[in-house]
């Protein structure tokens, strides 16, 4: 099949080439498609992902009220700063 060893190492680099470009471009368009997929995710998704984390946030927030004392008169709270305009 080969005449010479010339010929087996052109025919190697050939395939060897052939292996590695059609590898990059399976690799590119993958990166495209899943690059367009998450754009779309991000652009359309977006304010359903963001109602939905405030609506947890707001929910969390109420669980933590309930659970805290309604008069929040702390030693900190009450405290009264002192400026050097005060009288």
């Amino acid at each position: 099949m080969f005449d010479s060893m010339l010929d087996f190492v052109m025919f190697a680099m050939y395939c060897f080439d052939n292996i590695l470009f059609s590898c990059f471009w399976i690799i590119y368009v993958i990166h495209y498609v899943l690059s367009l997929v998450l754009y779309y995710f991000v652009n359309v998704f977006q304010f359903k992902i963001e109602a939905y984390a405030s609506k947890r946030l707001k929910a969390y927030a109420l669980r933590h009220e309930m659970k805290t004392p309604q008069n929040r008169n702390t030693p900190f709270r009450t405290l009264k700063v002192f400026t050097l305009n005060d009288n």
